[in-house]
């Protein structure tokens, strides 16, 4: 017969602990002691936000002193040394889980720490921006110019961590919110002489100096040279010469931003044309 306390002294029966050995299932449990405190990445990465938890910890259950009393028939009872054991706790498993509004739902797959939450909502181009290109301003380019375009991070949401070892409670870190950013905005310009846009090479800068525009186009006009009008001279003059603006094209900007969403987005357009100088 198994007998226990929690101290020293003042033993009492272990029910049924009358084998050899004996499990004794009623020691007390082993605890999460810390659920640890969580990080959630916010706007690090443009793939990712990171789980990760710092500070978990377990502490083994409390000690019990032990002995036993070894009977037999015909023979004095006779009482064992005494012992204190106890109870520990498995290795920490891990489950992580999101709050997007609606309440904490797990993450499947999410059982890492750290863990790299790679569904996290995507940031978007939240505006293309506002194309200008020049008008008749240079005689040897159009300038080609974007304004007001922007990105947006994705959407925040709140994380946790739920905790679990073998041998004792399941418990819940705290939270914390984190998101995923965007990266930076690239540009590829584009234009339309007619036919549909298509990409200018090389066209990756903002503002850029698009060389390749129409020229502008010279009418020469007709030469007259006079017969026999003077003794001294031939005079020379010429009719219907002009010049004329390069041909006016349009113009737009695709946006594009490393994981966004809705990469790459075309901006508005705008028509722009070479001017020319005086003949």
């Amino acid at each position: 017969q198994r007998s226990a306390a929690d101290g020293d002294a003042g033993y009492g029966a272990l029910g049924g602990a009358t084998t050899d050995p004996h499990n004794d299932a009623t020691a007390p449990e082993g605890t999460i002691s810390n659920s640890g405190t969580v990080t959630a990445t916010d706007g690090d990465h443009t793939d990712k936000v990171v789980l990760s938890l710092a500070g978990e910890a377990t502490t083994d259950g409390a000690g019990r002193w032990y002995y036993c009393e070894v009977s037999a028939t015909g023979a004095t009872t006779q009482d064992t040394t005494h012992n204190r054991g106890y109870r520990t706790v498995g290795a920490i498993t891990f489950q992580w889980q999101v709050d997007d509004g609606g309440g904490y739902d797990n993450i499947v797959g999410g059982t890492t720490d750290p863990y790299n939450y790679t569904d996290a909502p995507e940031g978007t181009i939240s505006n293309s921006g506002t194309v200008t290109a020049t008008s008749g301003v240079h005689t040897d380019k159009v300038v080609l110019s974007l304004a007001g375009e922007a990105t947006t991070d994705g959407a925040a949401y709140d994380y946790q961590c739920v905790l679990d070892a073998t041998g004792c409670a399941q418990q819940t870190s705290d939270n914390d919110d984190g998101y995923r950013t965007v990266g930076a905005i690239t540009y590829q310009w584009q234009v339309d002489d007619g036919g549909g846009y298509d990409n200018i090479v090389g066209a990756t800068t903002d503002p850029y100096n698009y060389t390749d525009a129409p020229a502008p186009a010279i009418t020469p006009g007709n030469a007259v040279a006079t017969d026999g009008a003077h003794t001294d001279k031939v005079a020379l003059n010429l009719a219907g010469e002009s010049i004329a603006d390069g041909a006016a094209y349009d113009y737009q900007c695709m946006v594009s931003s490393v994981d966004a969403s809705n990469t790459p987005l075309a901006s508005d357009n705008d028509d722009g044309y070479r001017g020319h100088g005086v003949l």
